[in-house]
C-alpha cells in the first residue's frame, strides 16, 4: 500500500537539485525526505 503522502529524495544539491526541489515544494502533499550531497552544507541549506 502506498503512503497518503509521497516522500521524495534528491541525490545532488546542485543547480539541477535546487530546480527540482522547488518543483516539489510546490506540489501540494509532496514531502521532501532526504538531500544527500557530497558538500554537507549545501545539502543542508537545501532540506
Amino acid at each position: 500500500m502506498l503512503p497518503a503522502t509521497p516522500r521524495f529524495a534528491l541525490i545532488g544539491s546542485g543547480f539541477i537539485g535546487q530546480v527540482h526541489a522547488a518543483n516539489l515544494a510546490a506540489r501540494p502533499g509532496a514531502q521532501l525526505a532526504l538531500v544527500c550531497d557530497l558538500n554537507d552544507a549545501r545539502a543542508g541549506a537545501l532540506a
